[in-house]
C-alpha cells in the first residue's frame, strides 16, 4: 500500500511528494526552510518513498534527535508515524503524519481515465470544427457570404494570411519607392545648391 506523508511543525502541514527534501534555515540551500539560529543551513535530509520515509542528519552543528534520542551524522533513520523530530535547539518539534492511499495501480487507472476524458473532449472539438467546415463549404453561398459566415463562426480564411502577406509586400515596395524619390529629391537640391 502506498502512503501519503505530511510534515507538521509550527501550525504548518506540508504534503510531501516522493523526493528528497533538505531541512534547514537557508532559503537558497534548503527545500523546507525553518527559521532558527540553532538549525544549520542544510541540517537534515528527508527521503520520501512510496511507503517509507527516512531522515538523515547532514553533519549539522547542533544535531538531530528522534524521540529525544540523538542520531549520528549521516545515519539513515526510518521514521514511523508519531515520531518526533528535533532539529538543533529549535523548540518546535517536527512530526511525520502518514495517510494510506490507493495503490499505484488504482492511481494509474484514475490517471488513464482522466487522459481518456481529455482525448474525448479534444475529439469533440475536432468534430465541431469539421461541422463548421462542412457548413461553409456547402454550395449555394457566394464567396462574400461564406466569408461572413466564417467570421460569425470564428473561423479564419486561409486566404486572409495570403492577403496580409501581399499587403505587407506592397507596403514595403511603396516604402522603397518613397525612399528612392526622397534620395533623388535630395540629390537635385544639392545639385541646385540648396543644401540642408
Amino acid at each position: 500500500m502506498a502512503k501519503q506523508f505530511y510534515l507538521i511543525f509550527s501550525d504548518k502541514k506540508i504534503k510531501l511528494k516522493r523526493k528528497v527534501y533538505i531541512l534547514g534555515r537557508s532559503k537558497a540551500q534548503a527545500s523546507i526552510v525553518i527559521k532558527n539560529e540553532s538549525i544549520s543551513r542544510q541540517h537534515a535530509k528527508l527521503i520520501v518513498g512510496k511507503s517509507s520515509i527516512t531522515i538523515q542528519d547532514l553533519g549539522s552543528v547542533n544535531g538531530t534527535e528522534i524521540n529525544d534520542r540523538a542520531i549520528k551524522q549521516n545515519q539513515l533513520v526510518l521514521l514511523r508515524e508519531g515520531m518526533r523530530i528535533k532539529l538543533g535547539e529549535y523548540e518546535q518539534q517536527l512530526e511525520i503524519q502518514f495517510e494510506t492511499i490507493d495503490s499505484d495501480i488504482e492511481l494509474s487507472r484514475s490517471r488513464s481515465r482522466s487522459n481518456s476524458n481529455q482525448k474525448t473532449q479534444q475529439s469533440k472539438g475536432n468534430q465541431e470544427l469539421q461541422k463548421k467546415q462542412k457548413i461553409w463549404n456547402m454550395g449555394g453561398l457566394s464567396k462574400e457570404n461564406q466569408d461572413k459566415l466564417k467570421k460569425l463562426m470564428g473561423a479564419k480564411n486561409e486566404s486572409d494570411d495570403d492577403e496580409q502577406e501581399k499587403q505587407k509586400e506592397e507596403i514595403e515596395k511603396r516604402n522603397k519607392e518613397l525612399e528612392l524619390q526622397y534620395k533623388r529629391a535630395m540629390q537635385r537640391q544639392k545639385q541646385k545648391g540648396i543644401g540642408l
